[in-house]
């Protein structure tokens, strides 16, 4: 499917600069300032208080976020121009994909959680847990405890403004990343969640990516 660039690349709009394919690695925060047929204005991306500056061909990647999903378009770097104001020409886009929710994208978070082990023989009373990130595939939950890799909880939690979720999830990660204090990161994927409601994280995921993206610049 073709996406119509105008759609998609306005004025204001807020944009993530990547300089590889990588859209885990580094970005750089800018905003599409004017729109041509033959090039596009950007804000200069600063990075720690320095212009970044790119190599006159090399490609590109921007990620925006308009109202309904985020995007991903690939133009490449032109010049640079430093008066009146500090901004980057890069090439109209040459490609818009749509970035699938589907890849599970991350967000800090602070949600409450009851968590419960369900691998013991004995019934151990629940624990209230935090969770700092979350995403379509799983959570990371805040514990004063490790448990261990492979077992299986019982997560109860709610999205804000939508409905309480209830869900089995496997650890797949445990961590302790301070030595010196007791508290763990523990990675859980879920196990047998409901699309419906898998579509309710995703959903929330996005909205406050959404309302993040347009506090950033």
């Amino acid at each position: 499917m073709t996406i119509e660039s105008s759609n998609v690349i306005k004025i204001n709009q807020l944009v993530d600069i990547y300089l590889t394919h990588n859209l885990r690695g580094k970005h750089y925060r800018s905003r599409i300032e004017e729109v041509h047929s033959h090039h596009l204005v950007l804000a200069m991306p600063f990075d720690k208080g320095f212009p970044v500056y790119a190599s006159v061909g090399s490609p590109v990647y921007g990620k925006v976020i308009t109202d309904s999903a985020p995007y991903l378009f690939v133009s490449h770097y032109i010049e640079k121009q430093m008066t009146p104001l500090p901004v980057w020409i890069i090439s109209p886009p040459t490609e818009i994909t749509k970035i699938q929710q589907r890849e599970y994208v991350r967000i800090d978070a602070k949600l409450q959680a009851t968590v419960t082990l369900i691998d013991q023989e004995e019934e151990l009373p629940p624990a209230k847990l935090t969770i700092n990130d979350i995403s379509g595939g799983g959570v990371r939950l805040i514990s004063l405890q490790p448990y261990p890799v492979g077992v299986n909880l019982l997560i109860t939690f709610e999205i804000p403004g939508q409905e309480i979720i209830e869900t089995i999830g496997q650890v797949v990660r445990s961590e302790q990343p301070q030595t010196d204090r007791t508290v763990y990161w523990i990675g859980v994927k879920y196990v047998g969640l409901q699309e419906r409601q898998r579509n309710k994280i995703i959903k929330y995921v996005f909205q406050k990516q959404l309302e993040r993206h347009r506090r950033g610049f």
